[in-house]
């Protein structure tokens, strides 16, 4: 994947304001497959292997703990004489660090079952030239070029297909709902919509869910926000603070600076780790992988795609974007 494919934008019309994808797109539910009374009921896919309980990751809980009573005894005849960064326990540390290597551990099992499914895989790639075009071509500008329009309608319609999914399980259905939807806002998300349904020739024929799925994943992938930077001036900069409270003995600011770097280390957590399992899991939520991979070769973002997948399976891995 050559980052200096930044014409994919250019050639789906998005520079172009007269192009389809930014006029008055009517998107048909009746078209979907959920979305038609008549319709056809979904075929789920039961080949996954991903559905049995893998106990792997939470090995390193264990791991860690045995490690950290090590460290604790070694500590006890060698104390420590430098000064630390943080205020943040060693047990706390061990647990984090348990923490990012199960997810990680967790999330290189997905990584392999989309490897291994040809329909996910195309999903997942397409989304991530997405991304490589947002991070290194113009794609996020030319999307200010899609104009979502502005009757009731429309925007009806699209509410409905994004919270397809809001109700279901109750609080912990709206938890997941956020955890998956939280990283692009309602304005991204419904020009994707539009731009797809453009560039697909019209409402896809896959089901509400899916099409959710679809959209979701392209919008999320344009999210170039650089969370971990954010997160890292608040932690470093509680660094000063902190023996500036200690200096004055001042309890009150000291907690809070202790308070902030452990918030700012549980945050990273999950916008990295937790970020990067998100979007593979996400992909096992699709009902008819085999029709959503299909619409989305139909666009620019797909062209040789064939390349990339040979690439991901010889080298066991997806592409780092």
């Amino acid at each position: 994947m050559d980052p200096s494919a930044s014409h994919w934008e250019q050639q789906a019309g998005l520079e172009n304001p007269s192009h389809p994808a930014t006029q008055d797109i009517p998107i048909d539910l009746a078209q979907t497959v959920s979305g038609a009374a008549n319709s056809d009921p979904v075929v789920l896919d039961n080949s996954s292997d991903l559905t049995k309980i893998d106990w792997t990751p939470w090995q390193t809980f264990p791991v860690s703990l045995a490690v950290y009573g090590i460290h604790r005894y070694y500590r006890k005849y060698r104390p420590r004489k430098l000064p630390t960064l943080s205020n943040m326990k060693l047990f706390e540390l061990y647990m984090f660090f348990a923490s990012m290597v199960a997810i990680s551990i967790d999330s290189k099992k997905y990584e392999k079952g989309v490897i291994a499914d040809t329909e996910k895989l195309t999903i997942e790639l397409v989304a991530r030239r997405v991304r490589m075009s947002t991070l290194f071509g113009n794609l996020k500008q030319a999307l200010g070029n899609v104009e979502v329009p502005e009757h009731n309608e429309t925007k009806e319609t699209l509410r409905k297909i994004r919270e397809v999914r809001y109700n279901d399980g109750g609080l912990f259905g709206r938890m997941a709902w956020w955890h998956n939807h939280g990283w692009a806002n309602e304005l991204l998300w419904n020009k994707w919509a539009l731009v797809l349904v453009s560039l697909c020739g019209g409402s896809p024929k896959v089901s509400l869910r899916d099409w959710d799925v679809c959209i979701t994943q392209m919008a999320n992938a344009t999210d170039d926000t650089k969370y971990g930077l954010w997160l890292a001036l608040p932690f470093f900069g509680a660094i000063p603070l902190r023996m500036f409270a200690r200096s004055r003995g001042i309890p009150l600011l000291l907690w809070t600076a202790n308070g902030l770097q452990r918030l700012m280390f549980a945050g990273w957590l999950y916008v990295d780790p937790i970020r990067e399992r998100q979007r593979l899991a996400w992909l096992n939520q699709i009902e008819d992988k085999t029709a959503v991979a299909e619409m989305l070769i139909m666009t620019p973002f797909a062209q040789n795609i064939e390349e990339d997948i040979k690439s991901c399976r010889r080298k066991g891995r997806l592409p780092l974007v």
